[in-house]
This record gives structure tokens, C-alpha cells and sequence, in this order.
């Protein structure tokens, strides 16, 4: 079809800390029908608004009231101009099949408010809008609601976006060539199809941070909610603190594929609850090593045939690069707690580094299914909690080498026992010091005292460290007062065992015979790799170093005297240290940061 070029200059006056500079060069090209046309930027370091493009006579945008826009033709931002999105912008109203091209750079300014980008909801056809941020400078979006739009496709550009939210996409919101945008802090929910994807072909290495995603995958396609490719050989996929809820029950939470053995995929899956999905988190392909921890797979169970999906984590490998560590992982309530299939290098744990693991109650046809290594490849998984604390148990809801010949052998003993026990109690005044505790067992309850020079009692959160898994009621982060009755600590491990802890307050005058536990700790913080513990006391001590979720990774007598306790396996971070003496206890944080 032969095009007509129309080419209108208009001269402003330059930049000034007071007046951005408006758009110089505007190109228009019409069909000869009228039917098409589009507003391109001149790329040449120009720096506009739409209240800048609103003025222009052209017509492609119209500011409809103070702040409200539409936008009625193509519009391209070219490379080195500038769209500058300001508070004042409070709407942009897109006509349906338009395409918003970036090759520049955009910048939000901060606003106490959120901006929203739409278009006519009435389209039925769904045939909306489309963002292309091509080979762009950094654009960073911010506060703003895209809602009814196709997609938003990022090819080889940085992009960012902050506190965002995307509502009835007509396909995947925000899908990524070449690219590794960061998404944080955003919402995407009521979607047709994934929230978050890339090609098959493409490499990309996103984070995915803080976010929220809910009732995606709408049109129920086989498709994660987040459904990712290979990512950039020597960067890291970053998938963390997301909360992902399911609706359709062909909708999966996440997945990574290296289906064609693409470059080298590194990701890091943690701290996500991801539930009511048709699974929860699966890689499949090659050259794949994922660090899969303290994330919670619930309940993801959508899928009706459960040879079909239905698992809170699957490995499924061409090789044995496709590998995965997993610490510390809830996976309750799936049709299938963990699968391993054809290859794999999957490590649940070694005799040196327990995994931690809580997978109990997943099942399908009567039968629960733990850990299914349905593969060629052996894998250790040491140290986990399997629905109780028999080994007995454990090999019931395993299946692996001793079930058939066919499938490759899990090492998975000692189990981990998990027993309803309070760890370590304090109550911390001045964030400084801490009440002394000693302790007399009676029954099925445990009743402490404390010698207090006058720490405030009432109205304070104590630090209740529990073993890993286990549940109290009330919340121990509840404020309470220890002066005015006992208070009680139902403790409840995943397979339904309780006790009941009484923590009773009595000033340390009224405790005959007391005598507090002399013990302290320095340096605190720990540097290069050690603590010194000086026990005062006189005698022997028990010394215990829990982290904050219950782990212990120290337990040893300590003499009188200086006691060298090294801390170069902790790991960086905020532990309890509990000395012990018959009746008597005292904790202590410690702050390790080798």
C-alpha cells in the first residue's frame, strides 16, 4: 500500500530547571484509507510529558480533563528521548489495538497516588493494547495500573517495575527476549494467561521480588503462572518472597524450562508460598541448578488426573545438569509431595547438611506420596521430617529403589524428629539483656522463673525459639503481660502431637536457692569466624546456638573459665545462644558476621 508522509516541525523553547523540553520533531504517516497512524519521538535527547503531547495540535493525545488522557494513534519513543510520567498524570486512556513502542527511556516521578493505563473493556474480541520496550534505555515504572491491555514484551532493554498492577491482560502481562527485568513489589491478578513469561529459545535472568500473584492463567491453558526460559549464562533468576494462588486448574505456580540446552541457568527460589495451583514449582531440561528454600508448596492439587501433575516441587532432567538443592521446604497437601523424574541431581541433604525439609500429607487414590524419585539417578535427602518420627514411616511414603529396580535409591536416614518443644525462652528488656530463666518440668508442662532486677513484664513479645516446623498458639509474637496469670504455650508438631507450656513469672527473691548462671559472650557481634564464651559460674554448662527458626547448629559442655566457640559455618545473621545449668538457663542473641 503506498503511504503519504506528513512532516511537521514546531520549535519550542529549551530545557530550563523550570520547562522540560516538549517534543521537537513530530512524524505522522497516514493510509491513504486514514485508517493508520502514529506519532514517533525525533530522537534527539528530547524530554516530554503528556501534558507536552497533549498541547501538540496533532490530536494523537487529548487531555480529556486536568490529568486524563488519551492516546488515539501508535506512538514511538526513539532512542535518547526521554517520556517523563508525572504526578499530575493521573489516567491514560489507550484506544484498543495500539501500540505503545519504546526505544528511550521512561521515567516516573514519585506520587502519592497510582496512575492507570487502560483501554475500552468493551472490546470483546479482547484485542487491546500493546507496550514494546524494544532495545530501550533504563525505563523504570513505578505506581502505576495497567489494566485490559495484550502484553507488555521487553527485548534486550532494562526495565523496571515498582509497586505496579496488572488486571485482565488478554495474554501474558509482562513477556521478556533477551532481557532481565526486575519486578518488584506489583499484583498481577484476574489474567488470561501467565503473569510473567518468556520464550522457549530466549535467555533472560529476572527478579522477581515482593509480589503478589492471584487468579491467573484465567483461560485454564497448561501454564504457570510465572513461566520462564533459560536464563543468562553467569547471572542468577531471582524468585523470592512471592505469594502465587492459583484459580483454573491447569494453572501451574512456577516454572523454569532449558528445554533446547540453551546457555546455563542459575536460579534462586526462596521464601515464596506458592498454593492452590495444579503444582508448585517445576524445572524440566538442561543445564538447570536451582537453590529451592524456604518456600511453602500447599495444597496445589488442581489437577484432576494426578499422572498428570499435581506436585508441590518436580525435577524432571534430559541429564544430570538438571539440578536442584532444596532446604527448609513446606510441601503439604499436593497430590504428590516431591517427583524426581528420568535424570536428575537432586540433593535434599547430606549427612553434613540436613535438608530440613517438612513434606507430610500429600496424596492422591488413597496412597501419600512424599518423595516419588521416578528417575535413573540416586539423591540423598538426609535429615527431613516425612509425616512422623519413624523411619518406618518415612520408607511407606518414599518410592524409590527398594519399591523397584527401576527407579533410582533415595538415602534418606536419619530422619529429621520433630517434638513440640519450646528450645530456648526469653524476655528481652533494652534489647540488651534478657530475663534468667530457670525451669522445673511437671507433668506435660513446663513452668518458668525469672530473676528480674525490674525488667517490664507486661505488655512484651518474649523470643520463643521452637524446633523448625512446629506451630504455638498463641502467636509468640503477640504482646503479652507475664505478671498477671501464667500464660500458656500450645506447641503443635505438622503430625498433630501438642503440649501445653506454662510460663509463670516469679521474681528471682522467691525462688529458693537460686542462683543466676554468671555466662556472657563476646565480641557480639562475632567477627573472624568466633565467639569467646567466659562462664563464671564455676562449673560445667551446656551450651546450645539455635538460629532464629529453630535449627541448632552448636550443642557442647563448656568448663569454667573461656570457652573459643567457632561460628565459621553459621552463616552471617542473628542466633540464640542458651546456657544451661540443672534448673537454671540464660540466652543470649548473638549477631555472627564472619
Amino acid at each position: 500500500m503506498l503511504l503519504k508522509q506528513f512532516v511537521i516541525f514546531f520549535e519550542i523553547n529549551p530545557l530550563t530547571p523550570n520547562n522540560m523540553k516538549k517534543l521537537i520533531t513530530l512524524l505522522w504517516i497516514f493510509c491513504l484509507t486514514g485508517a493508520y497512524a502514529q506519532i514517533v519521538s525525533p530522537g534527539n535527547g528530547s524530554t516530554f510529558t503528556f501534558q507536552d503531547l497533549a498541547s501538540d495540535p496533532s490530536g494523537a493525545v487529548v487531555a480529556t480533563s486536568a490529568g486524563y488522557y488519551r492516546l488515539s494513534q501508535d506512538l514511538t519513543l526513539s532512542a535518547s528521548d526521554t517520556l517523563v510520567i508525572d504526578a499530575a498524570t493521573k489516567e491514560l486512556f489507550i484506544n484498543n489495538t495500539l501500540t505503545i513502542t519504546i526505544h528511550g527511556c521512561v521515567v516516573c516521578a514519585p506520587r502519592t497516588d497510582t496512575l492507570l493505563v487502560t483501554s475500552n473493556i468493551s472490546n470483546c474480541n479482547g484485542d487491546f493494547y500493546d507496550i514494546r520496550i524494544d532495545n530501550a534505555d533504563s525505563c523504570v515504572f513505578t505506581d502505576i495500573h495497567f489494566e485490559y491491555g495484550n502484553n507488555i514484551l521487553i527485548t534486550q532493554s532494562e526495565a523496571t517495575f515498582e509497586r505496579c498492577e496488572f488486571s485482565f491482560f488478554s495474554e501474558q502481562c509482562i513477556k521478556y527476549i533477551n532481557a532481565s527485568p526486575v519486578i518488584e513489589h506489583c499484583f498481577f491478578h484476574d489474567n488470561q494467561q501467565a503473569a510473567i513469561s518468556s520464550g522457549a529459545n530466549v535467555t533472560g535472568s529476572p527478579v522477581i521480588r515482593h509480589n503478589e500473584f492471584v487468579r491467573n492463567v484465567r483461560n485454564n491453558v497448561n501454564q504457570p503462572q510465572i513461566n520462564l526460559g533459560p536464563g543468562i549464562a553467569g547471572d542468577t533468576i531471582v524468585i523470592e518472597y512471592n505469594h502465587i494462588d492459583g484459580f483454573a486448574h491447569m494453572s501451574g505456580g512456577i516454572a523454569i524450562a532449558n528445554l533446547l540446552n540453551i546457555s546455563n541457568t542459575v536460579a534462586i527460589i526462596r521464601y515464596n508460598v506458592v498454593e492452590n495451583n495444579r503444582y508448585g514449582y517445576t524445572q524440566n531440561g538442561t543445564n538447570i541448578f536451582a537453590i529451592i528454600e524456604d518456600n511453602e508448596f500447599k495444597n496445589n492439587n488442581l489437577e484432576t488426573n494426578p499422572l498428570n501433575g499435581g506436585s508441590g516441587i518436580s525435577i524432571y532432567g534430559n541429564n544430570t545438569t538438571c539440578a536442584a538443592k532444596m532446604r527448609r521446604n513446606l510441601v503439604t497437601g499436593n497430590l504428590w509431595g516431591v517427583t524426581a523424574i528420568y535424570y536428575h541431581a537432586l540433593d535434599m541433604g547430606t549427612a553434613d547438611d540436613w535438608g530440613y525439609n517438612c513434606i507430610y500429607n500429600n496424596a492422591n487414590g488413597g496412597t501419600s506420596y512424599a518423595l516419588f524419585n521416578n528417575a535413573f539417578s540416586d539423591m540423598t535427602a538426609v535429615g527431613n521430617f516425612w509425616g512422623s518420627n519413624d523411619s518406618t514411616d518415612a520408607e511407606e511414603v518414599i518410592f524409590h529403589y527398594a519399591d523397584s529396580t527401576i527407579y533410582g535409591e533415595v538415602s534418606y536416614l536419619p530422619v529429621l524428629e520433630i517434638e513440640p518443644d519450646i528450645l530456648a525462652f526469653s524476655v528481652w528488656y533494652n534489647n540488651e539483656e534478657e530475663a534468667v530463666f530457670c525451669f522445673s518440668e511437671q507433668g506435660d508442662t513446663l513452668l518458668f522463673y525469672a530473676e528480674c532486677v525490674a525488667p517490664p513484664l507486661c505488655n512484651v513479645v518474649p523470643t520463643i525459639t521452637m524446633p523448625l516446623w512446629v506451630s504455638c498458639s498463641p502467636d509468640p509474637s503477640e504482646p503479652q503481660c507475664f505478671l498477671d496469670h501464667p500464660v500458656v504455650y500450645t506447641l503443635t508438631t505438622p503430625d498433630g502431637r501438642s503440649k501445653d507450656w506454662v510460663v509463670a513469672v516469679i521474681l528471682g527473691g522467691d525462688v529458693e536457692d537460686f542462683e543466676p548462671l554468671l555466662v556472657s559472650v563476646s565480641p557480639n557481634p562475632a567477627t573472624f569466624g568466633q565467639i569467646m564464651l567466659h562462664n563464671d559460674f564455676g562449673q560445667e554448662i551446656f551450651v546450645e546456638v539455635f538460629t532464629l527458626s529453630g535449627q541448632r547448629v552448636y550443642a557442647n559442655g563448656c568448663s569454667a573459665g573461656q570457652t573459643v566457640i567457632s561460628t565459621s559455618a553459621w552463616g552471617n545473621g542473628t542466633y540464640l545462644l542458651k546456657a544451661s545449668k540443672g534448673n537454671r538457663s540464660r540466652t543470649f542473641k548473638v549477631i555472627v558476621n564472619n
